[in-house]
């Protein structure tokens, strides 16, 4: 139960940093935009925190884990920054530059300082975890930041959709429900650094940021790359599957594997990975051509009509019988 818990705990840190470098690539095609671009940046920093975050859980040695843990938390500083930043944006709310500026300086502060005891004390073992962090005295400002930020945000946030209607209120409903569900998953993981008994479970719900984006950038052309996201999370969500499988099996089924295949146990998995991985283009194909009929199936349509009256058109002689035509379709 312990391994599997904390392959759990990794695996949520691969699958969170997936999801977000997936949707920061698809962002760079609308870089010139502004809230696209900071938001490009936020899932940046949301994926360097998952890469750090599964290299900090997937290793034994305590050096090396307090070097992950601490590299993990320096995309912690930037989010509530970034976040403030990009919610400006979005709302094209215009602050003195100095409010940013100052954020940004703190957040690399705390940044210089991670590797110092004022931000970790120590690595300790906590529940099912053998190395955890306990706090240093900066670490409280840091956090005092994080949340006073990201409060504030949120406040801003909803205080602008009480006055928006149609796609702009859509919009911003899905990011905060998006950002929200994100940011309270991830924040479980400091009950730990005060030994509070509560594990970092919801980790993984980090992801339902991206997810909720991503349909608000399909449904409503939230930062506009609408085909572009549903194409991606699609191809995300088949690769990772392809992938988790063998993954899970290998860390789980490691003895089993080496009773029956000895030294070369991780050769069946390769196997597998590669079976998986040449049905994948099949069954991305399948979803992808499914969901974008689903998604635009009203235009899909109009294009279909169009070509059937064009069809038409060449074989009409008359301009009665043409425009009698052109006003029944």
């Amino acid at each position: 139960m312990n391994l599997f818990t904390l392959t759990y705990y990794s695996f949520s840190g691969v699958f969170n940093f997936i999801s977000s470098a997936v949707i920061a690539v698809l962002l760079i095609k609308k870089f010139k935009l502004n809230p696209a671009r900071i938001f490009f940046y936020f899932s940046i920093s949301v994926a360097f925190w998952s890469f750090f975050y599964f290299l900090f859980l997937s290793t034994k040695d305590k050096g090396l884990s307090e070097f992950y843990l601490r590299t993990c938390m320096i995309g912690v500083f930037f989010m509530p920054s970034i976040f403030i930043h990009f919610v400006d944006s979005l709302l094209k709310i215009k602050r003195n530059k100095f409010f940013y500026i100052i954020n940004y300086f703190l957040s690399f502060i705390f940044s210089v300082f991670t590797y110092t005891n004022l931000y970790v004390k120590e690595m300790t073992p906590f529940l099912e975890f053998s190395f955890w962090p306990k706090p240093g005295p900066l670490f409280h400002i840091a956090l005092a930041h994080f949340i006073l930020l990201v409060t504030y945000s949120f406040y801003t946030l909803s205080d602008v959709l009480k006055s928006k209607v149609g796609v702009a209120r859509a919009q911003i409903s899905y990011v905060i429900l998006g950002t929200a569900i994100g940011f309270i998953g991830g924040s479980t993981n400091y009950f730990s650094w005060y030994r509070i008994p509560i594990p970092p479970f919801l980790n993984i719900f980090v992801s339902a940021y991206v997810i909720l984006i991503a349909y608000a950038i399909a449904r409503y052309k939230l930062m506009d790359i609408e085909i572009a996201i549903v194409r991606s999370v699609l191809f995300g969500f088949v690769y990772i599957i392809i992938i988790l499988i063998p993954f899970i099996v290998g860390l789980t089924r490691e003895q089993l594997l080496k009773q029956i295949f000895g030294n070369m146990w991780w050769v069946p998995l390769i196997i597998v990975t590669a079976v998986f991985a040449s049905l994948g283009p099949t069954l991305y194909s399948k979803l992808k051509n499914k969901a974008e009929w689903t998604l635009f199936k009203q235009q899909k349509q109009y294009q279909e009509t169009l070509l059937d009256l064009g069809k038409q058109m060449t074989l009409t002689k008359s301009i009665n019988e043409l425009l009698a035509w052109i006003t029944r379709t």
